[in-house]
Formats: C-alpha cells, structure tokens, sequence
C-alpha cells in the first residue's frame, strides 16, 4: 500500500478518535430497542448499551481501540 494511502487513513483514523473523545456519553440519546434486530435480546445491544439504552461506560475506550487496531493493520500491510 502506498504510503500516501496509509497517512491518509491514519489522518481518517485520528480525526475520529478526537471527535469520539470530546463526545459526552451523557448526552446521548438512548437508543430504542426497535432499532436492533432482536430488539432488548440483541446481543450486541447489550454488549454496548444498558438495559434502559444507556451507553456502558467502556464504549468510549472500545471505540478508541478499535481505530486503534484499524491503524495497525493499515500501517502493518506491505
């Protein structure tokens, strides 16, 4: 991959995290438990979110590794 690709992505990568960063989990609107496929039985729901559709409290940290991981992978392609 070239290298100009690869800073580009990771640009991509940073600015997301930033944005993520200055997110206030708090004054995010619960989402509704329609929105999932299984409804309040979704498994992935209820990995990320409350009962009562409150983000848990590691989201932020998950998210931010992700995009960590994703920076990795880029940078570790020949």
């Amino acid at each position: 991959m070239p290298i100009g690709i690869k800073i580009l992505f990771t640009s991509f990568i940073v600015i997301l995290g930033i944005v993520i960063i200055f997110i206030n989990p708090k004054n995010i609107v619960p989402f509704r438990s329609d929105f999932w496929r299984r409804g309040e039985n979704d498994p992935i729901r209820k990995l990320l979110f409350k009962t009562d559709g409150k983000p848990r409290k590691y989201l932020k940290h998950s998210i931010l590794l992700w995009f960590l991981l994703a920076a990795i992978l880029i940078w570790s392609l020949p």
